[in-house]
């Protein structure tokens, strides 16, 4: 598990310096906009639904500088689909496939031309629809549904 949490912080940490894509950088900028006081959909707006925005909101208002806050956080997002994908697959397999398949996971979920980046939706989305799919099988398994 420590080898998928390194190569997590190496690919995210390579491409800190890089610019935001256009989606990321307007996901960014309606989070700033709302962070000084703007409401969404009347002062500001965009297609998608609220959360991405209010979840940059929340990263401006803890972190000075965006750039650093919004590229922290979306690397613990990372880190946390990772080991959640780790709980899931132990449901089924061994440790060792597990491991392996973690170590997979948090490579190919994390390459730059394969997800544009950091502050995607996509990034966000992931260790919670994973741990939605954790409790089910536990659910299954405990025979609670």
């Amino acid at each position: 598990m420590l080898l998928a949490i390194i190569i997590i912080l190496l690919l995210k940490v390579s491409i800190w310096t890089l610019p935001f894509v256009r989606d990321a950088f307007g996901y960014a900028y309606v989070g700033s906009e709302i962070a000084k006081g703007a409401v969404l959909y009347k002062d500001i707006w965009d297609h998608k639904p609220p959360g991405v925005y209010w979840l940059d909101a929340s990263i401006f208002t803890l972190f000075p500088s965006y750039l650093i806050g919004i590229r922290l956080v979306s690397t613990v997002f990372s880190i946390l689909a990772a080991l959640v994908f780790y709980k899931l697959l132990r449901q089924f397999f061994s440790h060792q496939v597990s491991v392996a398949t973690t170590i997979l996971f948090a490579l190919f979920s994390n390459i730059y031309m394969l997800t544009q980046g950091d502050n995607m939706v996509e990034t966000y989305m992931l260790a919670p629809l994973i741990a939605l799919y954790y409790f089910f099988v536990k659910a299954v398994k405990e025979n609670c549904l």
